[in-house]
């Protein structure tokens, strides 16, 4: 196998995907997801104060997401999915007007959902669907 000269060429880029795997998987959790500078976060849970947005970092663990004093405006469809391992979802107190259709979606292990102390004025007919875990709204 024939290396071009300056690049990595095949060889190098195998070794690099082989030390890759070597890495732990939580220690590679760790170096992709920064807490957002308006949020306290522990391995499972995460809890945000006057954010404009759900945090994207994804560790695959995390149970509890509590957003509060959010300015939001609406809870639009799969905003959770890369959320999956969810079981409590507290959004109390924040500025959201509409929850969308399938607002919830992907949330297949959620049970505690709080959204008290908002301003909803809309709610899709399908905005809960799939939720079948779902114990306390």
């Amino acid at each position: 196998m024939a290396l071009r000269r300056g690049g990595c060429g095949a060889l190098g880029l195998l070794l690099l995907l082989g030390a890759a795997c070597l890495i732990p998987r939580s220690a590679q959790v760790r170096r992709l997801a920064r807490c957002p500078a308006t949020c306290s976060c522990t391995k499972e849970s995460i809890i945000c104060v006057g954010s404009s947005w759900v945090p994207r970092i994804v560790p695959g663990d995390i149970s509890s997401l509590s957003l509060v004093n959010g300015t939001f405006s609406e809870i639009k469809d799969r905003m959770f999915s890369h959320l999956p391992s969810l079981q409590l979802l507290l959004l109390n107190s924040n500025s959201f007007t509409v929850i969308r259709d399938d607002a919830f979606a992907g949330l297949f292990h959620l049970e505690y959902l709080f959204i008290e102390g908002n301003k909803i004025e809309t709610i899709s007919r399908n905005a809960f669907r799939g939720l079948r875990d779902l114990t306390h709204l």
